[in-house]
């Protein structure tokens, strides 16, 4: 497999068209079908730029040895949202969940670990919910909004440093 053919395979992978592609690292949609093609070589700017953009080997990109991707050693909220191109509310939803106390995590996870077990069991979207299960939701959502907001009013109440509170802005009021 030549290196065009290992561009291609990425896009695809990517589900980007070749003009989206391309835009991310600065080239146009006829350079990536040269390359893709095997019509253009590939230069050594294109492939830095390609593994940066979009966490690439250089190795499997060169050679077509190793992964493709590269695995971060930590994962980073940002660096996640920006490849998966999330909303500004997801990650808000994500950073929420995250900000809760593990209690509160753990019992949120149980409960749509609970919803979803049963994903073999199909049920029509039309069929009305068990009033049973609409209860249990609506007393964990009630308890789960209780501690978030004692989170939040916890975390609202710690004191927030400036250079009026902090030792140097102190010996600054004095001098």
């Amino acid at each position: 497999m030549t290196i065009g053919e290992r561009i291609k395979e990425l896009r695809k992978l990517l589900h980007i068209s070749q003009t989206d592609f391309g835009s991310k690292i600065g080239l146009k949609q006829t350079a990536i079908g040269m390359y893709e093609n095997n019509q253009r070589t590939v230069s050594d700017r294109s492939i830095t730029d390609i593994c940066r953009e979009y966490n690439v080997s250089e190795e499997w990109l060169r050679d077509g040895t190793g992964g493709i991707f590269i695995e971060p050693t930590t994962f980073s909220l940002d660096e996640y949202a920006k490849t998966h191109d999330l909303m500004d509310s997801e990650i808000k939803l994500i950073r929420g969940f995250m900000d809760l106390d593990k209690n509160t995590r753990n019992a949120l996870y149980d409960m749509f670990n609970k919803a979803f077990a049963n994903e073999t069991q199909a049920v029509p979207s039309s069929s009305p919910s068990s009033p049973t299960v609409d209860a249990e939701l609506s007393a964990t959502i009630e308890d789960l909004e209780g501690e978030y907001k004692k989170s939040v009013l916890k975390n609202a109440s710690k004191p927030v440093l400036s250079a009026s509170n902090t030792t140097e802005g102190t010996r600054k009021k004095e001098a």
